[in-house]
């Protein structure tokens, strides 16, 4: 695998997360957003993912529509970015974990709904710090069932 596309394909993956982060917590939903930039809910939904980059006239539309200042987005960016390593860190099995216990879905539903995205990113922070510890491996909740 290139390198580069590797990392291009973790930055937009980070910068979708934190745009949809931005974008619940403004209150949009999805197709609303996406009619007020002039794009399908497929292609948001694709920036969202990190299958899609963006421009600066994207990300300066979607900025003055979420009332969220670009260098802020950038900061924030780059805080996750500081914190993500993706040969460490498997943030999918993480999810899939906590997705398996109802206290897991819990914060997933809370993490939802805030609107502080700093808050996010925190929690954001101790999940990867903490994630061994947090979430229980797929052997020990099978124990934990069985």
């Amino acid at each position: 695998m290139n390198c580069a596309a590797h990392e291009a394909s973790g930055f937009d993956r980070e910068l979708g997360g934190l745009l949809r982060v931005y974008r619940l917590g403004a209150g949009f939903r999805l197709d609303d957003l996406a009619e007020l930039l002039g794009i399908s809910e497929a292609q948001l939904t694709d920036i969202e993912e990190g299958r899609t980059g963006i421009t600066a006239r994207f990300l300066s539309e979607f900025a003055h529509l979420t009332g969220i200042p670009p260098c802020k987005i950038w900061e924030q960016l780059d805080n996750r970015l500081a914190f993500v390593d993706t040969e460490e860190f498997d943030c999918e099995s993480v999810c899939r974990d906590l997705l398996a216990s109802n206290r897991g879905r819990q914060v997933i539903r809370a993490m939802a709904t805030c609107q502080h995205p700093e808050v996010l990113d925190a929690v954001f922070r101790l999940l990867i710090a903490n994630a061994a510890h947090i979430v229980p491996n797929e052997r020990e909740l099978m124990r934990l069932r069985g």
